[in-house]
């Protein structure tokens, strides 16, 4: 099934969801997408049926912002667990730790950033919200001042983008310290297929 959601849907994509009658999940932003005659719709309600009787469910999204939904209809199947280990950084450090034992990182709640004390972190970090988007309240801080900085920054950062993105998208209430690691970093776009094997698409 799809979730469809602003600011852009493609012709592409209209196209192939009509010629193949792929169900579109009918959530109250889809009635405002102008979307073209002809598309399989299906009600909120048709949805988690479908997805009840589906031994394997497979599931696109257009915008993160249909996690919300994911999470709170679609609570008895292991779908929201494991997009939470992938948006929760902090729960996505704790799981791979056993891989990478030595590795810095700490999690800290937005309303105690003035207790943690520079002294106590690493020379070099980065300072990102533990479910976070569009690098929205990330900073690099490699001194004490900056760090003062970073502080001052992510609060206005916080303040201006407070309730534009559902808690799933961005959550500022906890964020995430961890240590600076050296080197050229890579975007991977990826998916898992049906046998559970990554399908690389592009690296950048």
């Amino acid at each position: 099934m799809f979730f469809l959601d602003k600011p852009y849907i493609s012709d592409f994509l209209n196209n192939t969801l009509k010629e193949n009658f792929i169900p579109i999940v009918g959530t109250k932003i889809v009635e405002d997408l102008d979307l073209p005659q002809g598309l399989n719709i299906i009600s909120e309600k048709e949805a988690v049926k479908l997805a009840k009787k589906s031994s394997d469910l497979s599931i696109y999204c257009t915008s993160e912002n249909s996690i919300g939904w994911i999470s709170e209809n679609l609570d008895f199947c292991e779908i929201p667990e494991k997009i939470e280990f992938f948006k929760d950084k902090v729960k996505f450090r704790q799981l791979i730790k056993p891989i990478f034992p030595s590795f810095y990182f700490r999690a800290i709640n937005f309303k105690d950033f003035d207790d943690v004390k520079y002294e106590d972190l690493p020379d070099k970090f980065i300072i990102k919200p533990s479910i976070g988007f569009m690098s929205i309240g990330v900073h690099r801080v490699a001194c004490k001042e900056e760090w003062s900085t970073a502080k001052a920054s992510i609060r206005e950062e916080v303040k201006q983008n407070l309730g534009l993105y559902p808690p799933e998208v961005v959550n500022a209430k906890e964020f995430i310290i961890e240590e600076c690691i050296d080197g050229d970093e890579y975007a991977v776009d990826m998916y898992f297929n049906s046998l559970g094997e990554p399908v690389v698409l592009n690296i950048l």
